[in-house]
C-alpha cells in the first residue's frame, strides 16, 4: 500500500494478495478462518435441530444469500436483502403452521378453529410466536450481523478485494448513507430494526473512527515536519495539508454532536443517545487540544527561526478554520437528563456539562493564542532586525563623509528587506487583504523603529550628505513596497500610510541641519521649518515619502528631536568618502 502524502505510517497497513483466497498479511489471516469454520458448523447444527424438531421438509438457512458488501459502489444488494426478508416471512409462517397442527406444543385456548373447522392461532398465541421467532433468530443473529456485513471479505469478490470495515472514509461514508437509506424506506418488518440499526450505527461508528485517524496523521504529520508546505484549497486559498485535514475532522465531528442535539425526543428522555453526544465531545476536545498543543510547539520554533511563511500559514490559515468551525457549534442545555433513575445516564449526564464546560474555555484559549500570533510576530522581528542591521549597515564613520548628492540607496537597505520584511509579505500575500493591512503595518513599524534604533544605540554621527544617504534609504524602503506586486491595493494603501514613514523621513531631515545652520524650535517636538540651505536643497525636494496632501513637515512626527539633533557630524570631524 503506498504511503498517503508521501508520509510513511507508522504501523504496517494490511495488504491482500492478488491470488484468490489469500491474504497478505497476519491480522485477520487465522481470525477468518476459524470464525468460518464456527459458523459452518453452528449452520449444520441449527440446521439439524430444525429439521429434527419439525422434520425433513423444514427448511435450512442454505437460504441466505452471499454478502455482497465489499463493492463500495453498489455495497447492498436489495434484491437479495428483499429475498432474505421475504425468506424468513415464509419461515415464520411455517413455524406458525407447524406449531398450530402439532399437537401439545401450543398451550390450550391459543388455537381456535373456525367454522370450516380449520385451525387457526389466536392473535396473542401468533404474537408470542413472532416474539419467540425474533428473540431466537433475529436477537442471536443480530450479535453477528455487524461483524458479517462489515468484517467478513464477500464470498463473490474474494481478495484482493477487501472487507467493507477496511475500506477508505470516504468508501464507508458511502456505504453507510446506503444503510440509511435502504433502512429509512420503513420496508423491512420489525424484526429486523435491531439488526438494521446495529449495522447503521457500527458503520458510522467506523466510518468516523477512519475518518479522524486518518486526517489526524496526515494533521499531526504535517506539524511534525519543520517546515510544512502551502496547500491550496478548493476556494483557491491556502492552508497546510494538516490544517486542511485537522478541520475537516472537527467540521465532522461538530456536525455530528449538531445532528444529536437537533435530534427530538421520539419517547421518553432516556431514548435521547447522551453517552453517544458524550462520546463525539470527548474526541471533539482532545483533536482541539492536541492539535493546538502541537501548532504552538511547530509554530514557536517557525518564528523564532524566522520562517515566516509556514508561521503565518498554521496560525492564521489553520487555526483560524478551526475557531470557525467551532463557532458552528451547538450545545443546548438540558436539565432534565439529570431527572433519571438511570446510573448510567445519570454519569453520561454529569460528565456531558463537565465537558461542555471544558471544551468553551478550549475554545476560548484558541481564540485567545489566534490574537497572540500576529502580536508574537513583533518580537522576535526587532530582534531578527537589530542583528541585519548590525551585520549588514555600513560603518559609522562612512555616514560623516562628504561628497557628491547620493542618488542611490546603499546596498544593505535592500539586504535588509529582503532578510526582514519581504518573507513576511510573501507569507501574507496568499492569506487575504485584512491579514496584509495588520501584518504588514506592524512588520513595517518594527521594521523602521528597529532602524531608528539601531542608529540610536550606535550613535552614528551624520554629515550632510550621511543624511542625504539615510534619506535616500529610507525613500528607498517606501519605494519597494509601492512596487511589491504581493499587496492588494488597499493593503498597499494603509500600510503606506503609517506615520513610522514620516517619523523616518523627519529624522533624516532634522540630520540634514548640519551646525552651524541651526535653527531655534520652540519646543522639543516642535521644529520651525529650516532656512534656505543650497547644498542639495533641490534633492532634498525630490525625496519624500509623505503623501502630496499631507500639510505637516516630516519634523513633527519625531518624538525626543533633540536626541537627533545631537548626532550632527560637525564639518570637521566629516571626512572624504568616494562614492
Amino acid at each position: 500500500m503506498p504511503p498517503e502524502n508521501g508520509t510513511m505510517l507508522p504501523w504496517k497497513p494490511i495488504s491482500y494478495s492478488a491470488k484468490s483466497g489469500l491474504l497478505n498479511g497476519d491480522i485477520f489471516e487465522d481470525a477468518i478462518a476459524k470464525e468460518e469454520d464456527e459458523n459452518k458448523l453452528n449452520q449444520r447444527k441449527l440446521d439439524m435441530a430444525l429439521r429434527m424438531e419439525f422434520g425433513d421438509d423444514f427448511p435450512g438457512t442454505d437460504y441466505l444469500p452471499a454478502n455482497d458488501a465489499g463493492d463500495c459502489n453498489t455495497p447492498l444488494n436489495c434484491t437479495k436483502v428483499n429475498t432474505l426478508i421475504k425468506t424468513n416471512t415464509e419461515l415464520l409462517e411455517q413455524l406458525v403452521d407447524k406449531f398450530t397442527k402439532t399437537t401439545g406444543v401450543l398451550v390450550k385456548g391459543m388455537v381456535k378453529q373456525s367454522k370450516s373447522g380449520e385451525k387457526r392461532l389466536t392473535k396473542a398465541a401468533r404474537n408470542r410466536i413472532e416474539t419467540y421467532y425474533v428473540e431466537r433468530v433475529w436477537g442471536e443473529g443480530s450479535e453477528f450481523v455487524e461483524e458479517l456485513v462489515l468484517w467478513v471479505p464477500p464470498a463473490e469478490r474474494p481478495p484482493p478485494f477487501p472487507p467493507p470495515a477496511l475500506l477508505t472514509p470516504l468508501q464507508l461514508f458511502q456505504l453507510l448513507g446506503i444503510f440509511q437509506q435502504y433502512c429509512n424506506k420503513c420496508l423491512i418488518p420489525e424484526s429486523c430494526y435491531t439488526s438494521c440499526e446495529g449495522i447503521v450505527d457500527e458503520c458510522r461508528h467506523l466510518a468516523t473512527t477512519s475518518f479522524i485517524d486518518r486526517n489526524m496523521v496526515r494533521g499531526i504529520g504535517t506539524y511534525a515536519r519543520s517546515s510544512p508546505e502551502p496547500y491550496k484549497l478548493l476556494d483557491g486559498n491556502y492552508s497546510t495539508i494538516g490544517g486542511d485535514g485537522i478541520g475537516d475532522v472537527v467540521q465532522l465531528l461538530v456536525w455530528e454532536i449538531n445532528e444529536i442535539e437537533r435530534a427530538e425526543v421520539e419517547k421518553e428522555p432516556k431514548d435521547w443517545p447522551v453517552g453517544d453526544e458524550v462520546g463525539l465531545i470527548l474526541r471533539l476536545g482532545a483533536v482541539v487540544s492536541s492539535t493546538l498543543s502541537w501548532l504552538r510547539l511547530r509554530a514557536s520554533y517557525l518564528l523564532h527561526t524566522w520562517n515566516t511563511a509556514p508561521y503565518y500559514l498554521l496560525t492564521q490559515a489553520d487555526l483560524p478554520r478551526i475557531i470557525e468551525e467551532l463557532k458552528l457549534l451547538r450545545v443546548q442545555e438540558r436539565d432534565n437528563l439529570i431527572k433519571t433513575d438511570d446510573f448510567a445516564r445519570l454519569l453520561y449526564a454529569m460528565s456531558r456539562d463537565k465537558l461542555v464546560v471544558m471544551l468553551e474555555k478550549l475554545v476560548d484559549s484558541v481564540k485567545d493564542y489566534e490574537q497572540e500570533t500576529v502580536g508574537a510576530v513583533s518580537a522576535v522581528c526587532r530582534t531578527v532586525s537589530l542583528a541585519q542591521l548590525q551585520n549588514s549597515m555600513p560603518h559609522p564613520r562612512i555616514w560623516r563623509g562628504i561628497g557628491r548628492i547620493p542618488h542611490e540607496p546603499h546596498y544593505y537597505v535592500y539586504e535588509y528587506i529582503n532578510a526582514v520584511l519581504e518573507p513576511v509579505l510573501d507569507a501574507v500575500s496568499k492569506l487575504g487583504v485584512v491579514l496584509q493591512r495588520r501584518a504588514g503595518a506592524t512588520v513595517l513599524k518594527v521594521v523602521c523603529y528597529a532602524w531608528l534604533e539601531h542608529i540610536r544605540v550606535q550613535k552614528i554621527k551624520f554629515s550632510l550628505w550621511g543624511a542625504q544617504q539615510l534619506l535616500k534609504d529610507f525613500h528607498a524602503l517606501a519605494e519597494w513596497l509601492q512596487k511589491y506586486p504581493g499587496l492588494a491595493p488597499e493593503a498597499r494603501t494603509q500600510v503606506l500610510a503609517v506615520d513610522v514613514l514620516r517619523e523616518c523621513e523627519g529624522v533624516a531631515r532634522l540630520l540634514m541641519r548640519q551646525p552651524p545652520l541651526v535653527v531655534g524650535y520652540t519646543s522639543q517636538n516642535q521644529v520651525v521649518p529650516m532656512g534656505p540651505i543650497t547644498a542639495g536643497r533641490k534633492h532634498d525636494k525630490e525625496v519624500k515619502l509623505s503623501t502630496d496632501n499631507d500639510d505637516i513637515p516630516a519634523e513633527m512626527y519625531v518624538p525626543n528631536q533633540q536626541l537627533w539633533l545631537s548626532l550632527r557630524a560637525r564639518p570637521a570631524s566629516s571626512v572624504c568618502v568616494k562614492m
